[in-house]
């Protein structure tokens, strides 16, 4: 667990990740939104997941292009 942390410690510092956390209920995984990187660079981001490279866990990227979105969110949305 305290790998899995750092890492997302990691990439939240960087910006690249916005939100993560748990499912609810927590035992279908987790979930991360994150913003700024292609899919090819968020694939290469996920599997160095301790989680991942232990092969407890697995990732399934989905991409979305935003059409709507809370003013608030803007900057983080277009930079």
């Amino acid at each position: 667990m305290p790998g899995h942390v750092a890492y997302l410690e990691r990439h939240h510092a960087t910006g690249v990740f916005l939100i993560s956390g748990q499912t609810v209920p927590p035992s279908q995984g987790g979930a991360i939104i994150a913003c700024g990187i292609d899919r090819t660079d968020v694939e290469l981001i996920t599997g160095e997941d301790p989680f991942v490279i232990a092969g407890v866990a697995q990732y399934s990227v989905t991409t979305i292009q935003a059409g709507r979105h809370h003013p608030a969110l803007a900057a983080l949305l277009t930079r």
